[in-house]
C-alpha cells in the first residue's frame, strides 16, 4: 500500500492560502530605529545607485548587530536589506568589488544563518520577501495590486519583473492542498476521488518552489544530466522550503500510483495530460527566455557607458584566468549553454508521461 504524509505545513513556512510565500505580507520596514540606517539607503538606492555615491553610503555604515531581531518578519526583512545593499555595492561602479565592508559583511552572514540562506540576492529577498498589497482584501494573484518595496531601478520594469513571480506564487498556492490530498487518494487506492483528478489535471504553470514542488508531487524529475546543479539551486532556497521539497520527493507517490493502472485508464491519461502540461509550461518558458534574454543580450544598448565594463564577461574572464572551469551556462555572452539546458529540463519533465504499459 502507498503512504501519504502526515504533513504540517506549518513548520515548512508553507501556507495553504499563500503557498511559498508569507502568510501575512511581509514587513515593509524594520520598526526598531536601530535598523533605519539599512532601511534610509536602500528607500533612496536608485538614486545611490545612479549618481554612484552607493559605496561611499554603504561604507559609512555602522556595524549594526543582529541582536535586536527576534521575530521571523524582522529576520526576513533584515535579509532583504542586507542583499540589496551587497550587490549594489558590489556592482553599483565601473568595476564590481571583490571585498566587501564588515559593516555588510558581518550582519548579513548571521542574517543568512539564521534563515538558512547564502548570503546573496536570491528568490526569497527579491521576490517572496519583497512585496507589498495594495490593500489587504486584493487579490495576490494579480500582479496590478503588488508592488515592491526594495528595488536597484525604482523603475515599473523591474517591479513588475519581480511582481508577476509572486502573484504567480499566489497563484500555484491553490494546488497545494490538491497535491496532498492526492498523495491521500493515491495510498488508499481512492482513484475517483475528485482533489486527486483535479490535482493531475490541472496546468501547473508556476515556478521556483512551487514549480518544483508540482514536478515532485507528479514524479516527473527523472534526474538529468545536469541534476547537480539543480540541487544546488535548493540551497538557495529558505531552510524550510528546501525541506518541503525534500519531504515531497521522499512522500510522492502520484507516478507510482498512475504506473500502476493500464495505459488507456483514466488514472494514467490524468496522469500523463499533468506532466504534459508541466513540458508545456518549459516550452513556453524556453519562448520567453529566447525571446527577452538571449535576444535581447545580442541587442547594443542605446545608453551604454564607455566607462562601464561588462561584468559577466569580465568576471567569465578572470576565473577562466585562474584555470578554472565556467560550467552551467554562466557567460556573460548572453545565452552560452542556456537554451540546451532548458531543453534537457524540459524533456526529462515529458518523459515522465508513459504511454505504454
Amino acid at each position: 500500500m502507498l503512504h501519504s504524509p502526515n504533513v504540517t505545513l506549518d513548520k515548512y513556512s508553507v501556507s495553504l492560502r499563500t503557498g511559498f510565500l508569507p502568510s501575512v505580507p511581509p514587513l515593509q520596514k524594520l520598526e526598531n530605529a536601530y535598523y533605519w540606517p539599512w532601511e534610509d539607503i536602500v528607500w533612496d538606492l536608485p538614486s545611490h545607485i545612479q549618481c554612484r555615491t552607493i559605496r561611499q553610503a554603504v561604507e559609512e555604515l555602522p556595524i549594526l548587530s543582529t541582536s535586536k531581531l527576534h521575530e521571523e518578519p524582522e529576520w526576513r526583512r533584515a535579509y532583504l536589506l542586507l542583499a540589496y545593499l551587497m550587490h549594489a555595492y558590489i556592482w553599483g561602479g565601473e568595476r564590481p568589488k571583490d571585498v566587501l565592508p564588515p559593516s555588510i559583511s558581518c550582519p548579513f552572514l548571521e542574517v543568512s544563518n539564521h534563515l538558512e540562506l547564502p548570503p546573496c540576492a536570491t528568490y526569497a529577498a527579491l521576490n517572496l520577501w519583497n512585496f507589498a498589497v495594495s490593500d489587504h482584501t486584493a487579490d495576490m494573484t494579480d500582479p496590478e495590486n503588488l508592488y515592491v518595496t526594495a528595488s536597484f531601478t525604482g523603475t515599473k520594469d523591474e517591479e513588475w519583473f519581480l511582481m508577476v513571480s509572486v502573484a504567480i506564487e499566489a497563484k500555484g498556492a491553490q494546488l497545494i492542498p490538491l497535491m496532498l490530498e492526492a498523495f491521500h487518494a493515491a495510498s488508499v487506492d481512492d482513484a475517483q476521488r475528485r482533489a486527486a483528478k483535479t490535482w493531475l489535471q490541472q496546468d501547473c504553470q508556476m515556478v521556483s518552489s512551487t514549480m518544483k514542488g508540482t514536478e515532485r508531487s507528479n514524479g516527473a524529475t527523472k534526474p538529468p544530466a545536469k541534476t547537480a546543479f539543480m540541487l544546488e539551486m535548493r540551497n538557495y532556497m529558505p531552510g524550510p522550503h528546501r525541506r518541503f521539497l525534500e519531504m515531497m520527493s521522499r512522500a510522492s507517490n502520484i507516478r507510482a500510483y498512475a504506473m500502476s493502472h493500464k495505459a488507456d485508464s483514466p488514472v494514467r491519461d490524468a496522469y500523463n495530460a499533468a506532466v504534459m502540461s508541466l513540458g508545456l509550461f518549459r516550452d513556453s518558458h524556453i519562448k520567453m527566455v529566447t525571446r527577452y534574454i538571449i535576444m535581447a543580450a545580442k541587442m547594443k544598448p542605446t545608453n551604454t557607458m564607455p566607462s562601464q565594463v561588462n561584468l559577466a564577461t569580465s568576471t567569465t574572464t578572470r576565473m577562466e584566468g585562474l584555470n578554472e572551469k565556467v560550467s552551467g551556462g554562466l557567460h556573460g555572452t548572453g545565452g552560452t549553454d542556456l537554451i540546451p539546458f532548458l531543453k534537457k529540463t524540459r524533456d526529462t519533465t515529458k518523459a515522465a508521461a508513459l504511454y505504454t504499459d
